[in-house]
């Protein structure tokens, strides 16, 4: 701003100066004539040093702007960044949660075949009847006494 101002005030000393020159060629009337054209010179020149003053005011309000912009642009994209891992995240805990699902679904179908087949063994036992109760154990008390452990009521497989 210095240069610009200075410039623009050795601008208006020149034309005083040039005019002067030429007022006293012209006399008296001329000169005071000259002298308000100084006076009014001087006025504008002060009004467009206080212009440039409040230009670069505002200048620097826009620059302070300016870096609050920034500052909250980086802060913006250090969110976004944290948002996007902590995405990724969910994304790969989501992925190994549907493994563990489709392992858990493969076992309980392992399971359930296992339990079919097992039915299936049980269903191939069965109690012996009250009828064949009581004949064991009449023929159970015989064989007590030779050492057998077999007791009444036991299973026999059925085929």
């Amino acid at each position: 701003m210095g240069g610009s101002g200075r410039s623009v005030e050795a601008a208006v000393a020149r034309a005083h100066e040039d005019a002067l020159a030429g007022a006293i060629e012209l006399g008296l009337p001329s000169l005071v004539r000259l002298a308000h054209l100084a006076r009014r010179g001087e006025d504008i020149s002060e009004r467009v040093n206080e212009a440039l003053q409040r230009i670069i005011l505002s200048v620097g309000k826009v620059t302070e702007i300016v870096g609050e912009i920034a500052e909250t642009s980086s802060a913006q994209a250090d969110g976004i960044a944290q948002s996007t891992k902590a995405m990724a995240s969910i994304d790969q805990s989501t992925q190994l949660a549907a493994a563990n699902s489709e392992q858990t679904s493969s076992a309980a179908e392992e399971l359930a075949s296992q339990a079919e087949e097992l039915a299936g063994l049980v269903r191939q036992f069965r109690l012996q009847s009250a009828e064949q109760t009581s004949e064991r154990r009449a023929l159970a008390g015989g064989a007590r006494q030779r050492g057998s452990e077999r007791a009444p009521g036991s299973l026999t497989i059925v085929r």
